[in-house]
């Protein structure tokens, strides 16, 4: 459950990098990921939302809303069939392809029970940059993810947000191989 202040840096977060062109892919979940995606869409966003489930049984059902706008500008996709539901091992699959994916991973807030650690570990298994927002108190529960992005070399994006700019365009470079 995100804080309100981490809603509100995940949307601005999302339409800078809208902004600037980038494609944002994330996993479709609720809280932070449908933030940033609705961020993005302000800006007419491109995203990409990679699913646990199959494209014909989207998870969750609260996001079934958004999948026409998700598809007007970008896609949903899935390594599942069709109509696969979701379970444990599929939610970490779907991690680690949005990880693979992706030019690097941003994160914003995670407790010690969220599956976002796998995000994580999967962008450092394919060595893609990682990045966390510094938060506002380090000793709230939802910091806990940072800490452990942060003590593995994970790199800061001010809370104010003022290094931005430089973050995406010194990190968010495609890949050489």
């Amino acid at each position: 459950t995100p804080t309100k202040e981490a809603i509100s840096k995940t949307r601005q977060i999302a339409r800078l990098f809208a902004k600037h062109k980038f494609t944002l892919i994330n996993g479709f979940a609720k809280g932070i990921d449908i933030k940033a995606f609705i961020g993005a869409k302000e800006l007419n966003g491109r995203y990409i939302g990679v699913l646990a489930s199959g494209v014909e049984n989207v998870y969750l059902n609260e996001n079934k809303q958004y999948i026409q706008a998700v598809i007007k500008n970008g896609a949903l996709i899935s390594q599942n069939f069709i109509w696969t539901r979701v379970n444990r091992t599929a939610l970490q699959l779907r991690n680690r392809f949005s990880a693979q994916l992706s030019l690097g991973s941003i994160f914003i807030e995670g407790n010690y029970r969220s599956g976002t650690i796998w995000q994580y570990k999967f962008a450092k298994e394919v060595r893609r940059p990682v990045f966390y927002l510094e938060p506002k108190n380090w000793e709230h529960e939802n910091a806990h993810i940072l800490k452990i992005v942060r003590d593995g070399g994970g790199i800061e994006i001010k809370n104010d947000l003022s290094n931005i700019d430089t973050v995406s365009y010194t990190h968010l470079t495609l890949p050489t191989n």
